[in-house]
């Protein structure tokens, strides 16, 4: 029995979820159109990871990262200086940007959340060692930009409700 087949104990390739695994472990999208993403969170913010495939070889991939890193306080808050403390916010979201990593981006949704973006290049068929590099090396990166965030007044996400006994993924 060759090395490969004993590392491998599946018949290859296989399918695990969206992905195709190769003899050699590479990952491969099962499903072109399909994008496959996970959740995370990290310091109290929620993180998306989300995979597709670029290119009409499809050996080129893009991993794309956003953080909901916070929401700018609202307007309907009581107290003196709250128009001071959200113009404080809107001010340090104006200046990031210049500061941001290249190819990071910075937005405020719909509904007054602050997400950071970004996306790099994958090799298509990839490792997961790949991937979870790129996610880490994002989340390193984007910590000293939570603390900036959260010097100049941008609230802390809302923390998840709590699931009922027996409901929570582990």
């Amino acid at each position: 029995m060759d090395e490969a087949a004993r590392a491998m104990p599946f018949d290859v390739p296989f399918q695990l979820g969206p992905f195709s695994v190769r003899p050699d472990g590479r990952l491969a999208l099962a499903e072109p159109d399909r994008k496959p993403c996970f959740r995370l969170q990290w310091r109290g913010c929620e993180v998306e990871a989300r995979l597709r495939v670029r290119g009409p070889e499809g050996d080129l991939g893009e991993l794309s990262l956003q953080a909901k890193v916070g929401r700018v306080p609202s307007t309907a808050r009581l107290g003196a200086g709250a128009a001071q403390e959200r113009e404080a916010v809107f001010t340090t979201l104006r200046s990031l940007a210049p500061s941001l990593p290249e190819g990071w981006s910075t937005t405020l949704m719909a509904d007054h959340q602050v997400a950071l973006f970004t996306a790099c290049r994958v090799e298509m068929p990839t490792t997961i060692n790949s991937l979870l590099t790129d996610v880490t090396m994002f989340l390193l990166s984007l910590g000293p930009y939570l603390d900036l965030l959260a010097e100049a007044g941008v609230e802390p996400p809302a923390a998840a409700p709590e699931a009922a006994p027996g409901m929570a993924k582990t």
